[in-house]
């Protein structure tokens, strides 16, 4: 081969892994930018805060899949669920639940924006707490209410952080409840130092000690299962080789999607609280660019996701005024 060609095959392999290079970096801005942008909230709840019960529905992999939240709707004497789902910016309908309840007779007015649809007004209860969204998003989600069963949960739409915005929220694991303030109890900077966390885009980006390394991770209590949820570059460094890897496929809306995982003796220090990790997992979405995504991913801002499980004893307080956090060993409900 002549050298001039050899060259010329050289430049194009570099011109390659630079492409690749930008396009990742490009895609990974266009990525912050769109997902942790600003956005208005919609979501209005009246009246003294209660304590608002949660509880866990499992699947056939794991007893705390989902973090469920027992809701009323005004006209039905049905208890229905929401899914609490930090991940999501905004609390938001399933397209199949709001037409089942609109077959039976419940009024609501829909409209089109930029092919989404939303819905004028909706009310619903949780915990004694009246809630208003106005207007909302419909989620073209499968699957309508099971008016038959009295033991099917139901769940009509998901709770996301808009819940938590410019309020304090304590996420008691410990009794299974959800405690809301308008201002930080006196007694919580007791109980800890609070550790600063960004809430841009109401994405909640906390820092986290793993395996001595300061990284930031993304609560996300709709990836409940979960402990450290990353990237196959990060699963890679974290986990170890010789446990057995857990395969199945999750559902996303509908769609499946191959997850991995292993149990580990990680922990995760949050402030002063040290708590194991339990599990590290990885979804295997774009296989061959993995790793090189799981090197740029810190340019994003963050490594992975934080699930409910390291948490599942703990109280998790979530100060969205201040922008501060604190997780503290047990509940702390009688503290207050």
């Amino acid at each position: 081969m002549k050298k001039k060609t050899r060259k010329r095959i050289l430049y194009g392999l570099l011109a390659l892994v630079l492409l690749t290079v930008v396009g990742v970096v490009g895609g990974l801005a266009y990525f912050k930018q769109t997902w942790f942008r600003d956005r208005p909230n919609t979501l209005a709840i009246e009246g003294e805060l209660h304590p608002i019960p949660m509880k866990w529905m499992g699947n056939a992999h794991d007893p705390h899949a989902f973090l469920l939240i027992p809701v009323s709707v005004p006209g039905f004497d049905n208890t229905f669920h929401m899914q609490f789902d930090t991940g999501s910016p905004e609390t938001y309908l399933k397209s199949g639940a709001l037409e089942s309840l609109m077959e039976r007779g419940y009024e609501v007015e829909l409209f089109k924006k930029e092919k989404l649809t939303y819905f004028r007004q909706f009310e619903f209860n949780v915990g004694g707490n009246k809630v208003t969204l106005k207007p909302g998003w419909v989620r073209g989600a499968r699957g309508g209410i099971d008016w038959d069963n009295p033991n099917s949960n139901n769940v009509i739409g998901t709770i996301g952080s808009d819940f938590l915005d410019q309020r304090i929220g304590a996420i008691d694991f410990a009794t299974m409840q959800i405690r809301l303030y308008e201002n930080r109890p006196q007694i919580f900077d007791t109980l800890g130092t609070f550790t600063p966390f960004d809430f841009k885009g109401r994405k909640i980006v906390m820092p986290v000690t793993i395996d001595g390394s300061s990284e930031n991770l993304i609560y996300d209590s709709g990836c409940s299962a979960f402990g450290l949820l990353t990237s196959g570059y990060y699963y890679d460094q974290y986990s170890d080789p010789n446990e057995p890897e857990i395969h199945y496929n999750g559902n996303r809306h509908g769609d499946p999607i191959p997850i991995h995982h292993r149990t580990c003796d990680l922990t995760a220090t949050f402030g002063e609280t040290e708590l194991p990790l339990k599990r590290i997992s990885y979804v295997n979405l774009y296989a061959p660019v993995q790793a090189l995504v799981g090197r740029f991913s810190s340019f994003a801002g963050f490594i992975g996701v934080l699930g409910n499980e390291p948490l599942t004893k703990s109280t998790l307080i979530l100060d969205a005024k201040a922008n501060e956090y604190l997780v503290v060993p047990g509940s702390s409900s009688q503290l207050e």
